[in-house]
C-alpha cells in the first residue's frame, strides 16, 4: 500500500513537471514568436528616417560584442553567454520595439474589460500600432475572435481605450484584424459648438469632385466620377439643406448647368439662384424639363460616342469644346413622388416623373447629368428599388429613428446621430464616414458669377456676362488647356516675328558697318555678315518646322512644349 501511495505521489510530481516543463516551452515559443512578428511589423517602419537610423545604430552592440568576444568569455560565466548571444538579437529587439507590438499590457486589459476574448480564451495579441500620415493611429490585432465580434463590441472598445473607430477590417489573414482610430484627445469639428464655415478655398480643381465638410482629421469629399448620383437626407434642422447649397454652389462656381425643384414656390431657393438656372415649381414643369434632359442624355451619349469617349472626363480631354455637367436639385423628393389623393390625370405625370428619374439614375452615369435628391422623412413609398439601387451616393443627417435611417443608409447609425446641426454621414459604398458638414449662408457665400451659355446639346441654354469671372484656380481641365493653347499660339507666331526682326536688324547692322568701314577706306568683305545672316535665314524653316512639331506635341505633353518654347524666347530676347 505504501509502494502505491509513493508511486501515485511520484507519477503525480512527474506530471506536474510535465505540465511546468510545457508551460515553460509553450511560453518560450510564445515568445519567440511575438520578437519575430514584432521584428516584421517593425521592418515596415524603416521607411522613417529616424527608426532607420535607429535600426542602423542598433548594430553596433552585436559589432562591439563579436569583436570582444574573447574577452567576453575570459570567464566562464552563464551570465556572459547569455548576454552575449541576446546581445546579438539587438537589431530584431530595436524592430519589436518600433513596431509597438506584444508588450502593451494597457491594450490587453482594455481588451479584457470589453470582453473581446478569443476561442481559445485569450486576448487578441496587438501586433502593432502605427499612426499614417493623416494622424490615424492603426492597431493590428491577432487572435480568434470574429470580425463581427469586433464590430459589434466598437463602442465598449471606444469607451474603454479612449478612441473613435473609424473601420474595422479583415486583415490578409481571418485571424488578423485592422482597426483605424483617432485619438480620445481629437474632437470632431462642431463639438465645442462652434460652426464651420464655408470657404471657396475649399472648392476641388478636380472636376465633379465635391468638399463635404471635414471629421476630426481630414477633409471628406465626394466624387460625382464615381458616385453620379446622391441622396441627401435628414430631419429639420440636421443640415440637409445646408449641404445641398454648398454642392450646389461648388458645381456653379465651375460653370455648370443646375436646375433647381422647389415645390415650395421657389423660397427653398432664393433669388441670387435665380441667375444660374431654372426653378422648377410643379411636376407638370418638371415633367416637360425631364423630357428635354432625356434628350439631351441622348445626344451626349451619341457626343461620347463620336470621339470614342468613355464618360465626360474622357470626352473633354479629346475635344476642343467644353461639355458641362448638368445638375438637378429636387429639394424635397416626397414632394415630388408623393401619390395621395392625386387626380388620374396627376398621377400619370408622378408616374411618368418617378420613371425619368429611375432612368437617369441607370443610364446617365458616363453623360455628366447628375441628380442631388433631398428628403426630409425617408420613406419606402418614396425611394422606389430603381431610384434607391442606382442613386449609390449617400448623405444623411439625423433622421427621427432607425426604420428611416435603415432606408437610406441600410442601417440604423443616421439615428444615433448627436443633435448637432451639419453633423452628417456619408456613405461610399459598405464605408461609412461620420463628418461635420460646412456652414454655408446664402447671403455669405453666394456671389454674382459669370454664367456661361450654350451648356446643352438641345439648345436653349443662355449665359450671363454682367458677373465676376469663375472662381479663380477653380476651373476644369479643359478650360485651363484653353488658355495655354493661346499662348502658345502666340509663341509660335513671335517666333516667327523674332526670326524676321532679328535678320532685318543683323542687314542693318551690316550696312551701318560697311558705310563706316568704306569712309575708314578698310574692305567691307572682311566682314562676313551674309555668312551670319544666310545661316539664320536658312535655319528660320527648322525653327518654324520646330515649332509646329511642338504644336502638334502639345496634346501629348503640353508642359514640355511650354518649357521649349520658353527657353527658346529667352535665348533671343
Amino acid at each position: 500500500m505504501l509502494n502505491k501511495g509513493v508511486d501515485r505521489c511520484s507519477m503525480s510530481w512527474e506530471d506536474d513537471a510535465n505540465r511546468a516543463l510545457e508551460n515553460v516551452i509553450k511560453q518560450i515559443g510564445y515568445m519567440i514568436k511575438n520578437l519575430f512578428f514584432g521584428a516584421f511589423f517593425g521592418a515596415k517602419r524603416l521607411n522613417q528616417k529616424k527608426f532607420l537610423i535607429g535600426f542602423l545604430l542598433s548594430f553596433l552592440i552585436p559589432i562591439f560584442l563579436v569583436v570582444n568576444k574573447n574577452k567576453i568569455f575570459e570567464v566562464k560565466e552563464v551570465v556572459r553567454y547569455v548576454i552575449y548571444y541576446l546581445g546579438l538579437l539587438s537589431p530584431l529587439f530595436y524592430l519589436k520595439i518600433i513596431s509597438g507590438t506584444g508588450g502593451n499590457k494597457k491594450v490587453s486589459e482594455n481588451l479584457k474589460r470589453a470582453k473581446i476574448i478569443g476561442k481559445d480564451g485569450q486576448v487578441p495579441v496587438l501586433l502593432s500600432k502605427q499612426t499614417d500620415k493623416k494622424g490615424y493611429e492603426i492597431y493590428t490585432f491577432k487572435g480568434f475572435v470574429n470580425l463581427s465580434e469586433w464590430k459589434k463590441k466598437a463602442e465598449d472598445i471606444e469607451t474603454v481605450m479612449n478612441l473613435t473607430i473609424k473601420e474595422i477590417k479583415q486583415g490578409k489573414r481571418k485571424d488578423i484584424v485592422i482597426i483605424k482610430t483617432v485619438p480620445g484627445t481629437i474632437s470632431m469639428p462642431g463639438d465645442d459648438g462652434n460652426v464651420l464655415l464655408w470657404s471657396d478655398d475649399y472648392i476641388k480643381e478636380k472636376d465633379g469632385v465635391v468638399s463635404l465638410g471635414r471629421n476630426e482629421l481630414e477633409e471628406i469629399t465626394a466624387d460625382f466620377n464615381k458616385d453620379p448620383h446622391f441622396i441627401a437626407a435628414g430631419a429639420t434642422g440636421s443640415g440637409k439643406s445646408v449641404i445641398i447649397r454648398s454642392i450646389l454652389w461648388q458645381f456653379i462656381a465651375k460653370g455648370h448647368k443646375v436646375i433647381f425643384v422647389d415645390f415650395k414656390g421657389g423660397l427653398e431657393f432664393g433669388e441670387e439662384y435665380r441667375r444660374y438656372g431654372e426653378t422648377i415649381t410643379d411636376k407638370k414643369s418638371l415633367a416637360k424639363e425631364l423630357k428635354t434632359l432625356i434628350k439631351e442624355n441622348e445626344l451626349r451619349q451619341a457626343e461620347l460616342g463620336r470621339l470614342g469617349a468613355k464618360n465626360i472626363i474622357d470626352y473633354n480631354k479629346k475635344s476642343n469644346k467644353r461639355m458641362y455637367r448638368v445638375l438637378l436639385v429636387i429639394d424635397e423628393l416626397g414632394e415630388v413622388l408623393d401619390k395621395t389623393g392625386l387626380s388620374e390625370e396627376e398621377l400619370e405625370v408622378t408616374k411618368y416623373i418617378e420613371g425619368a428619374l429611375s432612368t437617369f439614375a441607370r443610364v446617365s452615369r458616363a453623360t455628366g447629368i447628375h441628380m442631388l435628391l433631398g428628403i426630409q422623412r425617408p420613406d419606402a413609398k418614396i425611394i422606389s428599388g430603381q431610384i434607391k439601387t442606382n442613386v449609390t451616393g449617400r448623405i444623411c443627417g439625423r433622421v427621427a429613428d432607425g426604420p428611416a435611417s435603415e432606408i437610406v443608409l441600410s442601417n440604423t447609425a443616421a439615428a444615433q446621430l448627436p443633435k448637432i446641426g451639419g453633423r452628417m454621414i456619408y456613405q461610399n459604398g459598405g464605408d461609412m464616414e461620420v463628418f461635420q458638414g460646412y456652414f454655408f449662408q446664402d447671403d455669405r457665400d453666394v456671389k454674382k458669377l459669370k454664367v456661361p451659355g450654350d451648356r446643352l446639346l438641345v439648345g436653349g441654354d443662355v449665359g450671363r456676362y454682367d458677373g465676376e469671372e469663375l472662381i479663380s484656380g477653380k476651373t476644369s481641365h479643359i478650360e485651363r488647356k484653353s488658355k495655354k493653347e493661346k499662348r502658345f499660339r502666340v509663341n509660335r507666331i513671335s517666333l516667327k516675328a523674332i526670326i524676321e526682326k532679328l535678320k532685318n536688324l543683323i542687314f542693318f547692322k551690316k550696312r551701318l558697318k560697311e558705310k563706316k568701314m568704306i569712309e575708314n577706306g578698310a574692305d567691307p568683305d572682311l566682314l562676313d555678315l551674309d555668312t551670319i545672316a544666310d545661316s539664320l535665314d536658312n535655319n528660320k524653316e527648322k525653327y518654324v518646322d520646330e515649332s509646329m512639331y511642338l504644336d502638334n506635341k502639345y496634346n501629348h505633353d503640353i508642359q514640355e512644349s511650354e518649357d521649349c518654347m520658353r527657353e527658346f524666347d529667352q535665348d533671343y530676347d
